[in-house]
């Protein structure tokens, strides 16, 4: 396998859910995403050449300024993957 393609979130989003109403969308989404330290664990086990991140919450992938920089969803890929991490945009042709 050379590439893998994850709906993700950051950890800090994750916590934060956790501590609120079981029944939130935000608990059910944080519940059903991986975090982006989870996709770099997985893609480093699978020994993949390329992570695409896509679906990514907080969202970015929205028209506009972006909530958070790229740079935070890929430094928690960093912790487990080194190669290649692409940030999906609607519309990506890859």
């Amino acid at each position: 396998m050379d590439v893998t393609i994850h709906a993700n979130m950051m950890a800090q989003a994750k916590a934060a859910a956790d501590a609120g109403n079981p029944n939130s969308i935000a608990r059910h989404i944080a519940e059903t995403h991986s975090t982006t330290v989870d996709v770099g664990r997985m893609a480093a086990e699978a020994k993949v050449k390329t992570v695409v991140l896509s679906h990514l919450l907080p969202g970015s992938n929205r028209p506009g300024p972006a909530e958070f920089p790229d740079t935070t969803y890929i430094e928690g890929v960093r912790q487990h993957f080194s190669g290649q991490v692409i940030i999906g945009r609607d519309g990506m042709v890859l």
